[in-house]
């Protein structure tokens, strides 16, 4: 199936606001919020013109912008492959074959959207190879795999398999300062802190399976947490060393849980279409973290697939 790649005068209207990046999928800050005094676009142009369009093959993974550069994945030559071409212009710059591809009732191609701080980008496979490449030259610096390092299970869409095993390791890595935060879904290992320059374990937690939705990087009542919604529920993890604070089971068929946690003040909420939403509140109590349920909401508000957004105090999604 032909698809096509698009750059328009609404991209450039965008990206003109307050930030001159979108480094990952769920923008500037990593975490699908839009500040309350931030600049937001109250209107949308009605026809906007093509600055540049090329032809992409098969892959669901989000482009992203970063330091006047395009990185989007698709599949070429039987391959999930990742490309980098200059925002203004579309020219290529580099690309870079990246694994054997997964495929499913849902089709085929990277399905993980890549990351960036400006100096490296990493590209996850569905088959859980991890790379990191120097952005300016697409020369490939580290590499991890899942399967190997960590020993996940993958198994594709087969009988009971759940999460990333099924349908792809989707869940897009985390880069805070000079570490990288990545489900790795193997024992002991469901997430993993890695040396950003050398891929280096720093340290490796806890037993889940990964499921679809991206680690986030939050402080909550004063601690620093990483934040994953995985195929066992939600949990919040010591930024510095893996410690479990603390874990909500959640379940849903498969593992489907997809969307990125919206940290909303000492909130976390999460949803999926069969459990519906749920707000747990972090707070601390002497010096140790204990959570309560904040709120909930049924199954006519659950998300599926589509993460919210966070404007002010108020949440946007489609359900």
């Amino acid at each position: 199936m032909k698809n096509l790649l698009i750059v328009s005068t609404f991209t450039y209207l965008l990206l003109s606001s307050d930030a001159a990046d979108w480094p990952h999928q769920r923008g500037p800050l990593m975490n699908g919020t839009v500040p309350a005094n931030s600049s937001t676009l109250s209107i949308l142009p009605d026809d906007p013109s093509f600055i540049w369009r090329l032809p992409a093959a098969d892959g669901f993974a989000a482009p992203i912008i970063t330091k006047d550069r395009v990185i989007y994945g698709d599949l070429q030559n039987r391959k999930e492959t990742f490309h980098a071409l200059n925002l203004a212009d579309g020219k290529p710059l580099w690309h870079h074959e990246l694994d054997d591809p997964h495929k499913d009732g849902f089709g085929t191609g990277p399905r993980c959207a890549p990351v960036s701080d400006g100096a490296i980008v990493l590209l996850q496979s569905c088959k859980g190879a991890l790379h990191c490449l120097d952005l300016d030259t697409g020369k490939l610096l580290w590499k991890k795999s899942y399967q190997t390092d960590f020993k996940a299970p993958y198994f594709g869409e087969k009988g009971t398999a759940q999460g990333g095993s099924r349908h792809g390791y989707n869940a897009s890595p985390c880069i805070d300062g000079e570490q990288v935060i990545a489900l790795a879904s193997g024992p002991g290992a469901a997430v993993v802190c890695l040396d950003k320059k050398t891929g280096d374990v720093i340290w490796q937690s806890q037993d889940d399976q990964a499921a679809y939705s991206p680690p986030m990087v939050a402080t909550l009542a004063g601690v620093k947490q990483v934040l994953c919604f995985t195929v066992e529920g939600i949990m919040g993890l010591d930024r510095s060393d893996g410690t479990l604070l603390w874990r909500v089971p959640l379940s849903t068929d498969y593992g489907r849980h997809v969307i990125a946690p919206i940290i909303h003040g000492d909130l976390v909420i999460v949803g999926s279409h069969q459990f519906g939403m749920r707000a747990t509140r972090v707070f601390n109590k002497d010096g140790k973290i204990s959570i309560e349920e904040g709120w909930k909401g049924g199954v006519e508000i659950g998300p599926n697939i589509s993460s919210p957004v966070l404007i002010g105090d108020h949440l946007y999604q489609l359900v």
